[in-house]
């Protein structure tokens, strides 16, 4: 069985979709600005979009920073590589570290986020979205 690299839009998802793979975290690789995407997203719904309360947001991050605790925290790879990832595929850095960190490790990428996956998948790098690993 390949690890699976999750990103911050797979988690949320998964999470708000109940998944049952979060139940088993052993297999899950996500990276150090995993749980920083998480927040900022909550921090739109909270405080710009206004579509959540900062209560409601601040507990479902809570919920999902005690899973994501749980998983491999990978390190991030060499910088300079990264920058010129994000270049060729036209990527945000972030992104691109989750797609270099897929390749090297040759994880699975979770992900939702469409041009993401498409580049992945350029590379050569198996993708599943969020409601691929499993329902509630």
């Amino acid at each position: 069985m390949t690890s699976k690299l999750l990103d911050a839009s797979s988690i949320i998802i998964m999470f708000q979709n109940r998944s049952t793979a979060l139940r088993n975290t052993g297999d899950f690789r996500v990276l150090p600005l995993t749980i920083f995407e998480v927040g900022n997203a909550f921090r739109k719904e909270a405080f710009v979009r206004k579509t959540s309360t900062p209560e409601n947001a601040a507990a479902t991050l809570d919920g999902i920073s005690k899973i994501v605790k749980k998983m491999t925290v990978e390190p991030l790879g060499d910088p300079v590589k990264i920058l010129n990832l994000a270049g060729k595929h036209g990527l945000s850095f972030y992104d691109a570290s989750y797609l270099i960190t897929a390749m090297i490790g040759n994880y699975t990428l979770v992900t939702d986020d469409k041009k993401l996956a498409r580049e992945a998948s350029s590379e050569g790098v198996d993708v599943l979205g969020a409601d691929d690993m499993g329902g509630a």
